[in-house]
């Protein structure tokens, strides 16, 4: 048992070292890189970081509140995309098929503005604390509360992946996350991410509502997938909310509005936990209420940790043999 042990132990170190390695080799060049849109006026910003503390100086850069170092804002957001990628072969297993899905999602360029953009970091910093309440959810509530502090958003509906698991009871933290985050988010006084959509339409919910629900579900699967489009905006219903002619074309069923349905229906035959992470993750931005974007890949990165994770798991069964 103790070689057992051993043994285990150093097949799990040379598993991470070949992770960190991945990583490194695919996003050695974007350490050179410097900043885009977002990223420049928080450089730009005269926000003073305050002297003598490298752990402000750390924070500062991590939380992207300012940057004064490319490189270093870079290699932060290298770094936490590493981790992400190690916690997924541990939350799902630590076995091959938990390390596809790292390798997978380590090298997807859909998820680029988690593990490149520096104004993206937000979201891949959410996406390890997901992770984190996963592995650990006996810790999970307290992990909720400080990563909903930081980038609440993303992160308010994850518990509800605990319905399938005997820690279902998590759910009940939910309700404080929102009722901390209403001002921030949902609230109509201005300065809310609510009150800034440009128009009434983003804000309305209705029943039509739901062929947009549909049609994003269904964008979302196919582009993360293939990474069909890796730009900050996409055509796809760019548009929506305009004006009376440009929400017919949203409203308008297309081929994503039946793959939509299909992987909802997926989803409930097969009860992959792959697959209900990727619905519960993304289901806040399918466009029932619009925020800032109707599509944007950042969104997908959280999602992209389950929808990996169950493409690994269908390529070792039936194409691995």
């Amino acid at each position: 048992k103790g070689l057992g042990k051993i043994k285990m132990e150093a097949f799990f170190k040379i598993i991470i070292i070949l992770i960190i390695l991945v990583n490194l080799v695919f996003y050695w060049r974007t350490l050179s890189y410097q900043g885009v849109c977002d990223d420049i006026p928080v450089f730009n910003s005269g926000i003073p970081i305050p002297k003598g503390s490298w752990w402000m100086y750390f924070w500062y850069h991590l939380h992207g509140r300012k940057y004064t170092n490319w490189k270093f804002a870079h290699w932060l957001t290298l770094i936490v995309h590493t981790i992400n990628c190690i916690l997924i072969y541990i939350a799902f297993g630590m076995n091959l098929t938990s390390l596809m899905a790292s390798l997978l999602f380590s090298v997807n360029p859909i998820n680029n503005q988690g593990s490149i953009w520096l104004s993206g970091k937000g979201y891949s910093l959410i996406t390890m604390y997901a992770l984190l309440m996963w592995i650990f959810p006996l810790a999970s509530p307290f992990i909720y509360l400080f990563g909903t502090y930081f980038c609440a958003t993303s992160l308010l509906l994850f518990p509800l992946i605990f319905l399938f698991t005997k820690y279902w009871w998590l759910v009940f933290i939910i309700p404080v996350g929102f009722w901390r985050e209403t001002k921030r988010v949902f609230d109509k006084a201005p300065g809310s991410k609510y009150s800034m959509e440009s128009n009434d339409e983003l804000r309305a919910i209705k029943p039509r509502k739901l062929i947009m629900v549909f049609k994003t579900l269904g964008y979302y699967f196919v582009n993360a997938i293939f990474a069909l489009r890796l730009g900050f905006y996409h055509k796809y219903l760019f548009l929506h909310g305009v004006n009376a002619e440009t929400n017919k074309v949203s409203y308008k069923i297309d081929k994503y509005f039946f793959i939509g349905i299909f992987v909802v229906l997926l989803t409930l035959y097969t009860r992959h936990i792959g697959l209900l992470w990727f619905c519960i993750t993304i289901g806040q931005w399918l466009n029932l209420i619009s925020f800032n974007q109707t599509i944007a890949n950042r969104y997908v990165y959280l999602p992209n940790c389950g929808l990996f994770y169950f493409l690994a798991d269908m390529i070792m069964k039936y194409l691995v043999k």
